[in-house]
């Protein structure tokens, strides 16, 4: 893995406690990696790991997102870095990557997991637009003022038919002037259910696609048993946790 000298460039909050960081290459000035892979921060003797969240097609920078914890040694880091801040990172690294270029893909993801998905998905889409066969993201939250990304998702969404999206809030009681076409209540596993259920889809179909998961432990050694309960096989599976 090489070692990368890097400078803050940007630092914006995206939601309570989530945070997106923007780095600029120094040394070497260049990152290749591929969609779904990661990055070791270096802290001294601390060492952290993030997925990155930025296309492929970036080469000079990359993004972070991040969930500042209050006591997260990486946390405490990013949180009292300032722009122009230097950091060193190692890398990158990591298996959570696609599989196949031509199966439709259906990502299931719940909090930050939205990271390595979002690099994973922009990186397709500017590669294969609408000649690619269908991209289906289902990201979970609690509540919609923890919502982040939904311009982004659905600009996405309206230039490339391929590309749909919704965003479950299993927290949330309140949907007024929500978009009832992108946010939908419960978890990210009643949303795809209830997706199944509309479109009628069988078992043979759900094979037709690839499965990729990331979020929590918890949560994704759940969705993988759902999946599987559903007939998908677990060669349709790929997943990464936290």
């Amino acid at each position: 893995m090489e070692l990368f000298k890097t400078t803050l460039i940007n630092k914006q909050q995206l939601a309570p406690d989530i945070w997106q960081f923007r780095f600029q290459l120094d040394n070497p000035p260049e990152l290749n990696f591929t969609p779904g892979q990661y990055l070791i921060l270096i802290m001294g003797e601390q060492r952290r790991l993030y997925s990155i969240a930025s296309s492929d097609s970036l080469k000079d920078s990359f993004s972070l997102i991040v969930r500042l914890l209050p006591d997260g040694v990486g946390s405490n880091f990013l949180r009292s870095l300032e722009i122009d801040g230097r950091a060193f990172f190692q890398g990158p690294a990591g298996f959570f990557t696609l599989r196949s270029q031509d199966k439709p893909k259906i990502f299931l993801a719940t909090g930050t997991g939205i990271a390595p998905i979002r690099s994973q998905i922009f990186s397709l889409l500017e590669k294969g637009g609408n000649d690619l066969p269908g991209l289906l993201l289902f990201w979970g939250l609690k509540r919609k003022g923890d919502v982040y990304f939904f311009d982004e998702l659905n600009s996405l969404a309206n230039k490339y038919p391929s590309f749909n999206f919704w965003i479950c809030l299993d927290q949330e009681e309140n949907f007024l002037g929500l978009d009832v076409d992108r946010f939908k209540r419960g978890r990210v596993d009643q949303t795809f259910r209830g997706f199944i259920k509309e479109r009628k889809l069988k078992t043979e179909q759900l094979n037709g696609f690839e499965y990729y998961l990331c979020g929590g432990r918890v949560i994704v050694e759940s969705l993988i048993h759902f999946l599987k309960d559903l007939g998908v096989k677990k060669e349709n599976i790929f997943f990464d946790n936290f």
